[in-house]
């Protein structure tokens, strides 16, 4: 995540009252991120409301195979791979690295967005 997309969240998370930003006592140029009694209630709402999304499943076909999913999404993915451009007829015109521009950028933002941090 850059560190423009973190501002851009957490003044949306601001502007929505969640979080509020405090001046750090510590410098004057440096403002603190606390979580505003809203936004407890609300991360405690999500909370429960994703504890109860997973366990339907598990009620239904068991905690191993519900619990999968999850799994596999946290596993590490490493650098986005090498991408053939279906449209194309030889290789040397038709592999780009995934975020290069072009008709893959949307694959590379797919890739950085879902990699755990």
């Amino acid at each position: 995540m850059t560190r423009q997309t973190a501002h851009q969240a957490v003044h949306g998370l601001v502007a929505l009252g969640l979080l509020e930003q405090v001046p750090d006592p510590a410098s004057a140029r440096t403002r603190l991120i606390r979580i505003t009694p809203e936004g407890e209630r609300v991360h405690a709402r999500a909370q429960a409301v994703l504890a109860r999304v997973e366990e339907v499943p598990a009620e239904r076909i068991g905690a191993g195979p519900a619990a999968a999913p999850r799994a596999a999404l946290s596993l590490p993915r490493g650098e986005p791979p090498l991408v053939r451009a279906p449209w194309t007829t030889t290789s040397a015109d038709s592999e780009v690295r995934a975020g290069n521009g072009g008709p893959t950028a949307s694959l590379r933002a797919w890739w950085i967005t879902a990699r755990p941090s």
